[in-house]
């Protein structure tokens, strides 16, 4: 489809959170790991706390540093992005941002 998934971007927030969690890990840790690691890196990060007020299907995280924009919806492997997911990661991406779907990785 139009949106990257990001399995392996060297030096990116996604690859580096990949490589922290086990693909077990419940949405919340992945969410709170990938949030870290934007932070450190000096990104500005959103992730709304309850999606029950959202747009259905806006994504888990958008973030900003300087002129990048990147959205990523976070799930777990075996699951994918819902028809309503896709067309917000599309819109972004049609817009100028960048969009990814960020999964976490077992070690090993």
């Amino acid at each position: 489809g139009n949106v990257d998934v990001c399995s392996v971007c060297p030096g990116s927030i996604e690859a580096e959170a990949r490589l922290a969690l086990f693909a077990e890990v419940k949405e919340r840790d992945w969410q709170a790991t990938v949030r870290d690691i934007a932070i450190v890196r000096g990104w500005m990060f959103y992730h709304s706390w309850s999606s029950q007020h959202s747009a259905d299907g806006f994504p888990d995280c958008v973030m900003l540093r300087g002129s990048r924009l990147v959205v990523a919806e976070l799930k777990r492997e075996g699951k994918e992005p819902t028809e309503a997911q896709q067309q917000w990661l599309a819109a972004f991406k049609a817009a100028g941002g960048e969009a990814y779907v960020f999964r976490p990785q077992r070690r090993g």
